[in-house]
């Protein structure tokens, strides 16, 4: 079986701040297809290093962990449910040559084929890394154990929301073309994503698609937003930085991202509210190398 990886599905994916993988079963072992920006600074592999490599050469499976994320993510390819392992350590590969003890909680997430297989498997990585040596470490570790419940639960009302979600996109789409794989990986990839994210299309900055956590933030529901020009949702940005931003990124094909801005937006009770928001805008390019 031959994998490939949409350049619009990589984009988006690079823009998660946690480690991720995604794998398949090739010739049954699980095998890395593609990874993020972030997976490649933790490990210092490249993403075409990584790209056709069997999962666990990175991660020792030899130790007890190991052996317990080998038997869950198969679970995930066999059941088609998503799961989550607790705070564990693990023994990964960093570089060729060298292995370090990191912890990390895994969110593994299943892709369904237009045949409801498994596809493929997202593997989310939260890292957490434990130096003994850094001042408070331990009450740190201890902190983030305790977020991680309402974090997964999180992910998991997400999936869920995204099933409903991307049964509408394939009768949107439907009429229009076929709706390819990777188009279905990407759109569940976004639904997904444990943080605000929506793709604007055109320089009319058409919302084509919006997650869970960013309607959220706007207080609308996809059907107030969806195919409907950012201005006109939001008429209150006018004037504001964000739309000459997009339109440079349209222009120009280059990333903007900025920290702790202010932004006024419109609430469902017509009121306005100035929220400060950490924002990346990132342009996705199609076949012919044009922002898309």
């Amino acid at each position: 079986m031959q994998h490939s990886t949409d350049p619009l599905f990589q984009s988006i994916y690079d823009q998660l701040k946690d480690p991720s993988l995604v794998l398949a079963r090739v010739e049954g072992v699980p095998t890395v297809i593609t990874a993020n920006i972030a997976f490649e600074k933790m490990t210092g592999f490249t993403r075409e290093q990584l790209m056709g490599k069997q999962l666990f050469e990175l991660v020792d499976h030899a130790k007890d962990s190991g052996r317990k994320f080998e038997t869950t993510l198969n679970g995930v390819f066999e059941d088609r449910l998503e799961a989550v392992l607790p705070l564990t350590q693990y023994a990964i590969r960093i570089k060729e040559d060298v292995s370090i003890s990191q912890f990390w909680q895994l969110s593994l997430s299943p892709v369904l084929s237009d045949k409801a297989s498994v596809a493929y498997v997202n593997c989310l990585i939260r890292n957490y890394n434990y130096r003994p040596e850094q001042t408070k470490a331990l009450e740190y570790l201890l902190e983030k154990m305790s977020e991680d419940a309402a974090y997964s639960a999180g992910i998991q009302s997400a999936l869920r929301e995204s099933q409903s979600a991307l049964a509408e996109l394939k009768g949107r789409l439907g009429s229009e073309r076929a709706v390819t794989e990777n188009e279905l990986r990407l759109y569940k990839m976004v639904m997904s994503t444990p943080i605000g994210l929506c793709i604007l299309k055109g320089r009319d900055l058409v919302i084509d698609v919006a997650n869970t956590h960013m309607l959220n933030i706007w207080q609308r529901t996809l059907d107030q937003v969806l195919d409907q020009p950012l201005l006109k949702i939001f008429p209150e940005l006018r004037g504001q930085e964000y739309p000459n931003m997009l339109v440079k990124v349209f222009d120009t094909g280059e990333e903007i991202a900025l920290p702790e801005m202010p932004a006024v937006i419109g609430m469902r009770d017509g009121s306005l509210s100035e929220i400060m928001v950490n924002f990346s805008y990132r342009p996705l390019f199609n076949e012919a190398g044009a922002v898309e």
